[in-house]
């Protein structure tokens, strides 16, 4: 059988003629279904992108104006493609949100009009002193509720703030991936795996028709029945493989 070799970047329509390759175009002549080859593939190779996508989403940022309660997270012209999820928000405490500047050197009153202790006065310093601020600091948020926190509603595509305050924040927002965007180095796994989704949606239509009479009369049998088998083990094998590199792509820091 001739075969073709897939360049390492390999576009979606070179993807789609190695599949029918791959697949034995000659024999779906046989079968009478060659209308039907092209939407199978090019199904396959769409549920291999979603598959793809789910377990290694793209990541873009929205930036949420200050004091917003709700912010729905939409579809936008510089981001079309459909927003999965919200994986992380970060508040950006803005400058002199407490009334103390950058540092919180040399000033007195914060924005509610609390006197801020007197131990970072411009008169006093120390390495001591600043790690006493930031226990107050951090015991002052907690008592006036003036950090605040997150969730996402996943059904009205917005999030919820909770004790919104003069902070900005920036949300960190997976969206699905167009082909272009698959990354380099799991090419050949979205390959394989368009593959073995193709072999099953083949296999399933085969074994519908059991067996073909071909030239003389002769039967012809189809094998839906072991493509179904073959499809569905190389699926879960490069679905794991997915699910194994998710992990170290996920962004985190303190």
């Amino acid at each position: 059988m001739s075969t073709i070799a897939l360049p390492p970047d390999y576009t979606r329509e070179q993807l789609v003629a190695w599949l029918k390759i791959k697949l034995g175009g000659s024999v779906w002549r046989l079968e009478g279904m060659s209308s039907q080859n092209g939407t199978l593939i090019e199904a396959a190779v769409d549920e291999a992108l979603m598959t793809y996508s789910t377990q290694i989403p793209a990541f873009r940022w929205d930036i949420i104006p200050a004091g917003t309660a709700k912010y729905p997270v939409t579809v936008r012209s510089d981001r079309p493609l459909p927003v999965m999820g919200v994986a992380r928000v970060d508040f950006i405490e803005p400058y002199n949100s407490y009334g103390m500047g950058a540092t919180g050197f040399g000033l007195t009153q914060n924005l509610t009009g609390v006197t801020i202790p007197p131990i970072l006065s411009a008169s006093s310093g120390g390495a001591g002193e600043i790690v006493e601020f930031m226990q107050w600091r951090k015991s002052f948020q907690r008592v006036t509720s003036r950090k605040p926190s997150w969730k996402y509603d996943d059904l009205a595509k917005t999030i919820l703030i909770f004790n919104p305050v003069n902070y900005h924040a920036c949300a960190l927002i997976t969206v699905m991936r167009d082909f272009a965007a698959v990354r380099l180095q799991h090419k050949d796994l979205l390959k394989n795996l368009a593959l073995a989704f193709a072999r099953t949606s083949l296999g399933d239509a085969r074994s519908k028709f059991g067996e073909i009479r071909g030239p003389g009369m002769q039967s012809v049998g189809l094998s839906g029945e072991s493509l179904v088998t073959r499809g569905d083990k190389e699926a879960e094998k490069y679905m794991q493989e997915l699910k194994a590199i998710r992990p170290r792509l996920l962004i985190s820091w303190d």
